[in-house]
């Protein structure tokens, strides 16, 4: 029954390991994304960004025919 003990003990280690990895690695993935989010200049930015083209172009109105 020893070998088996030191198994699990091996196992238990080895899943605190994975966990671990997961948890970092889950915060150098997203950190950089989330602490620029925090500020509302960063929102405001990305709007022009993605909507740059429709407020270039101004509002405009779409008749159907």
């Amino acid at each position: 029954m020893q070998a088996s003990d030191e198994g699990f003990s091996l196992w238990g280690s080895l899943k605190a390991l994975v966990k671990s990895y997961e948890y970092l690695m889950g915060l150098i993935i997203f950190t950089p994304v989330v602490v620029p989010a925090w500020f509302p200049f960063v929102s405001e930015f990305e709007t022009k960004l993605l909507f740059n083209q429709a407020f270039n172009r101004g509002p405009q109105i779409q008749k159907k025919h």
